[in-house]
This record gives structure tokens, sequence and C-alpha cells, in this order.
């Protein structure tokens, strides 16, 4: 069973909105966001990272915000409802919410999301638009 380390860069007080994604749900959320990722097999194997997105009622939760300047536009911050996780050292992942702006899911985690019981297409297909 994989171990899931949180780090602190992608929170407050640590975090670097200028830098920095960030997650608006609690660590025990994260982890299990990570979780479901893992059991869901949504790993991209090239690139040894697990992507994930949580639905509720068929519709993705918002788990992060981006305020980095060069993606936020004229808007306050960009909701994020897509996590990526990273390997760090053997069988330890640490992950952050992603703007699919500048971080997009490869093609076939996509496609195992649209295979996924509760993930609406359209919800793909606005992520392949990278439309918020």
């Amino acid at each position: 069973m994989p171990v899931y380390d949180y780090k602190d860069d992608h929170r407050p007080p640590k975090w670097d909105k200028d830098k920095k994604s960030k997650w608006t749900v609690k660590i025990k959320e994260e982890e299990e966001i990570f979780f479901h990722g893992y059991n869901q097999n949504w790993l991209h194997e090239e690139s040894e990272s697990i992507w994930a997105i949580k639905v509720e009622d068929e519709s993705p939760l918002v788990i992060g915000e981006d305020y980095r300047p060069k993606y936020k536009g004229k808007n306050e911050c960009i909701n994020l409802v897509v996590a990526k996780f990273v390997k760090h050292r053997e069988n330890h992942w640490h992950g952050y919410p992603v703007n699919t702006i500048s971080d997009f899911p490869p093609s076939d985690i996509l496609k195992k999301w649209e295979q996924s019981p509760g993930v609406k297409k359209k919800t793909i297909v606005k992520l392949n638009r990278a439309i918020k």
C-alpha cells in the first residue's frame, strides 16, 4: 500500500501564491482524493503520476485555487478540480491541485475518467478545452 505524505508548500502559511496552487480541502480529504485515484488506477505510468478528480452528483468538486498571475488573468483566482500526485521516493507520494491550463491530464487519464462511474462526458470535454 502506498504512503501519502502531504507537503505544506501548497497550504498557508508556507504556500507562495505567486508560485504554487493551493489546496482548499482539509488534509484528510487531500489524502482521500489520492487514495481514490490510486484505487481507481488513474496512474499515468510514463510519468509515474496519479491523477484524480473528485465528483459528487456528477459534478467535479473544487479542491484548490490558483492565484498565479500568469494563469488567473483578470480573475482573483481560478478554481481547481484536478489533482496530480507524484512519487517522491519509493512508495511515497505527495500531490497538489493542478491548473489544467498549465498541467494538463494525459489523454489516457481522460479516457479512464470518462469510463468511470459518476464522471460525466461533458466534464471531460470541458477539461479537454481547459475550461474552468
